[in-house]
């Protein structure tokens, strides 16, 4: 009987905690961490947090369906429990499933932002006891909201970067995006795709660094932009107030015509400063500037 109970114990601690490999797991995440924090590395911090934000889905769903915890839990069956998890240890290096990845999920946590109790803030840590106790309910009360599960971006990007917001990393995620449209282009070489891999790179660290402008990051997009502000310039400065009054008198629109009110006609500096402060809303949204934005126009044949 005493030999069944060594065996529950030893499956026990390899299944439920791994004994020692938490820890060391931990250790490593947090010399991953300060790796990063010394090198600063945009794109390096843009694909941690692209491993991070999952890290830690395939041990809760390797751990939900795994056999062994099962067996291991009946003490009947602990002896044959163990044979079982030696057999996989000879042919995978592994005593159970998810040895790996339980791993990685406690590896990534070093990444988050200091002193985040993630056993407050994920009930499978801990289990329902802790997570509903007043210590947690408490702590989730009075932490701050974050978009992107406490990933400390802040730490890992160059100094004085301008992603300084939740909302401003995702954007730039957003952007860095784009590197996996250079595999699906077509008829082009290999070489070309990976300038073009090479450029979303490039851009995606001005972004976060110095700066680059929106015809840089988003010709097409800006492009586009620029063109619809230009027709949008001249039409407001040299329009029928009357015209659309007009029109809906001549469908029979009549009430409609009587309640609407003319359409007024912009000077031209209103109408400048309409355009500049859409255009200014563009490089908030995109992460890009603007400069030389009615020079840009003026190329398009539009009179400013």
């Amino acid at each position: 009987m005493k030999s069944i109970q060594k065996i529950l114990i030893l499956s026990l601690c390899l299944i439920e905690t791994g004994c020692t490999t938490i820890p060391t797991a931990i250790i490593e995440g947090q010399n991953y961490a300060k790796n990063m924090e010394a090198e600063k590395d945009v794109v390096a911090t843009i694909e941690a947090y692209g491993k991070y934000r999952e890290r830690c889905y395939p041990y809760i769903n390797a751990k939900k369906s795994t056999l062994a915890s099962d067996i291991a839990l009946t003490v009947f069956l602990a002896p044959l429990a163990v044979p079982l998890e030696i057999r996989k240890y000879i042919k995978t290096g592994n005593f159970f499933e998810y040895h790996e990845a339980r791993e990685a999920c406690f590896y990534g946590d070093a990444l988050s932002e200091q002193n985040i109790n993630f056993d407050c803030l994920q009930d499978w840590r801990k289990g329902d006891d802790y997570y509903e106790s007043d210590e947690c309910i408490l702590y989730r009360r009075n932490i701050h909201k974050s978009d992107v599960g406490y990933f400390d971006y802040k730490r890992f990007l160059p100094k004085n970067s301008p992603i300084n917001t939740d909302s401003k990393f995702l954007t730039l995620i957003k952007y860095y995006d784009k590197i996996k449209d250079c595999d699906n282009l077509r008829n082009v070489t290999t070489d070309e795709i990976a300038a073009c891999k090479n450029k979303v790179k490039d851009i995606t660290i001005k972004m976060a660094t110095s700066g680059v402008k929106c015809m840089e990051a988003y010709e097409k997009e800006y492009s586009e932009k620029l063109d619809s502000e230009g027709s949008w310039y001249e039409w407001a400065i040299n329009h029928d107030p009357y015209e659309i009054k007009r029109q809906l008198l001549m469908v029979g629109e009549y009430d409609m015509a009587l309640y609407s009110s003319p359409i007024p006609v912009y000077g031209k500096q209103e109408a400048l400063n309409e355009v500049k402060k859409t255009l200014k809303d563009f490089g908030k949204d995109h992460l890009c500037n603007i400069d030389g934005w009615k020079a840009d126009i003026k190329k398009m044949g539009y009179h400013m």
